[in-house]
């Protein structure tokens, strides 16, 4: 406990006494940029595994500005091609101005807001085998990471994260692949409010299936949560709708939603349901595999930035409910449809075109319209 006390004490008196230096020593940071650039996100991070700790969102390289972008950040070069300015652009990233200084034996971060006050300090002492200690220091919050190795790599991480209204001291544990990427990443914190003494959680692990195992253990985890909502209903089903909600805030864009609709219900004149409008059936899948396949499912989205597979992932699950009706896995109307729609989408028409061919389209047209 004394190093994490001395060292946040060293951290303390930095950004205190930086408040007067800090805008000279802006100016000769900006003075080493050797190139400007773009890019959707941030390209620096003083913690190691930012994305499986902190699932802070590593950027890509852009060719040039994205006005409409959902995020982009203008990034400064310096002549070894290291970060050193960051300066984001977007909405959801107002105030995310940093500047980086690379010392002999120190990186050093310096964060302002809008107004280019320092509102916080981050530091990192380096020694011949990586980053030894990493520290942050704001009014609000403070941290520091101890890093262990084993062969240069690391393998423990001790913390100390202190605010306004709790303290902890979580331990990470990291274990590797043979290929040395991190296979997972466990947490323990004997004083934590949160867990019960001693006991480990999961903060990270590698998807387990290579991309397209875990698409189909999704799939077909989502047909099975289907299929058993489906089973139970008295009368035969008319229509069903798997719908991604993507949006308005939701994180937890997967599973996807279930609606549908049953024989008895059915008007004279069949018309196709409207997605947009509240639903007498509408059922939010849930199960435990289900939702930990589904946060591997969008971790790996985001990560590899893939964001044609929830599309693709839908439309293949409304054809396997197809097959299902078909096959009397559910009772089922002999017309019954199944749409795959994603809240992207313009209309019913158009999510029915994913899965189903021209001929078939033109029968169900006529039935339903």
């Amino acid at each position: 406990m004394e190093k994490y006390i001395s060292i946040l004490d060293e951290l303390r008196t930095d950004y205190e006494q930086s408040q007067t230096t800090w805008l000279s020593k802006q100016k000769e940071i900006l003075s080493r940029v050797a190139v400007w650039r773009w890019a959707s996100g941030s390209m620096f991070s003083l913690e190691p595994f930012p994305v499986e700790m902190n699932q802070q969102r590593l950027g890509n390289w852009l060719d040039k500005q994205e006005e409409d972008g959902v995020e982009y950040v203008k990034i400064g070069l310096d002549a070894q091609d290291r970060v050193i300015s960051e300066n984001a652009i977007s909405y959801s990233s107002l105030g995310h101005e940093k500047y980086i200084s690379y010392e002999e034996h120190h990186v050093i971060v310096y964060q302002s807001d809008l107004k280019n006050n320092l509102v916080r300090l981050e530091k990192a002492k380096i020694t011949n085998n990586g980053t030894e200690w990493s520290a942050c220091y704001s009014e609000h919050s403070s941290k520091v990471n101890l890093y262990f190795r084993d062969k240069k790599r690391i393998v423990r991480i001790e913390s100390l994260i202190k605010s306004r209204y709790y303290t902890q001291t979580p331990t990470y544990y990291i274990n590797y692949l043979d290929s040395d990427e991190v296979a997972n990443i466990r947490r323990t914190d004997p004083k934590s409010e949160l867990l019960p003494d001693g006991q480990d959680i999961l903060v990270y692990q590698k998807n387990p299936y290579d991309k397209g195992t875990l698409f189909q253990f999704l799939i077909d985890e989502t047909v099975s949560a289907v299929t058993e909502v489906l089973s139970k209903q008295s009368e035969k089903v008319c229509w069903i709708a798997v719908i991604l909600i993507e949006g308005f805030g939701r994180d937890d864009w997967f599973p996807p939603d279930l609606a549908f609709g049953l024989e008895n219900e059915q008007e004279a004149g069949k018309k196709l349901p409207n997605l947009t409008e509240r639903l007498q059936h509408h059922v939010r899948l849930d199960s435990a595999k289900l939702s930990e396949l589904s946060r591997l499912f969008i971790q790996e989205c985001e990560v590899k930035k893939d964001y044609s597979a929830p599309s693709f992932v839908l439309k293949q699950t409304a054809v396997k409910l197809r097959q299902a009706g078909n096959n009397g896995i559910f009772s089922a109307t002999d017309d019954f449809i199944v749409i795959p729609f994603d809240t992207d989408n313009t209309s019913v028409e158009e999510s029915l075109e994913e899965i189903y061919t021209q001929d078939e389209m033109k029968i169900l047209l006529g039935k339903w319209t």
